[in-house]
């Protein structure tokens, strides 16, 4: 067992009630996997300024909205990677919290969406051969500070959480593809 899984033995997502049984199903899968699954033309380079609905034979599907307007995410990103590649690569992983807390202050942020918290033991994912990369920050969310002190985001932000050290901070856990249907969830808020 790591450090990092010592420290963080259950991890945690935010989703909305009506894909439970689509997760159940066919995995936790990123939104790159979950359009190719269903054949939806969605372009995953573009911004979602809104909740994308996907329906499936086993319920609705749900890609999360992001939130980064062009020029808000240009000039946080690194000048080497355009939009369209940055918005593929975070397309292509899942997202997963530290604490429960984390998934609380997500969940809450839309209090009107039917959103519940699924938890995923860290050994579980290991033993499913997921390979978990951490972020020291949450590059979902647009800073509001001054244009010289921005941090520019890039790929290796993400880093193996096996080289992980205590009094790193924590903000995401991304899983490239995602958490295959094996890997059993506790829906730690009930849908309503």
């Amino acid at each position: 067992m790591t450090t990092f899984d010592s420290r963080f033995p259950t991890l945690f997502h935010v989703t909305d009630c009506a894909a439970l049984a689509g997760i159940t199903q066919h995995g936790l899968i990123s939104a790159e996997r979950l359009c190719g699954l269903l054949g939806a033309h969605a372009d995953l380079g573009e911004n979602r300024r809104r909740w994308c609905m996907l329906d499936t034979p086993v319920g609705r599907a749900t890609l999360r909205r992001q939130g980064m307007s062009d020029a808000a995410l240009r000039s946080r990103l690194d000048p080497s990677i355009t939009l369209d590649a940055w918005r593929r690569f975070i397309n292509a992983q899942v997202f997963l919290f530290p604490t429960r807390k984390a998934a609380l202050d997500l969940l809450r942020a839309e209090p009107a969406r039917a959103q519940t918290i699924i938890a995923f033991t860290t050994s579980a994912l290991r033993q499913a051969g997921c390979v978990l990369r951490f972020c020291r920050f949450n590059n979902g969310f647009i800073d509001r500070s001054p244009p010289d002190g921005r941090r520019l985001r890039h790929y290796e932000d993400y880093r193996l959480t096996d080289g992980w050290a205590p009094r790193t901070p924590i903000h995401e856990i991304v899983i490239e593809g995602g958490i295959p249907p094996t890997v059993r969830f506790d829906v730690t808020i009930p849908p309503e």
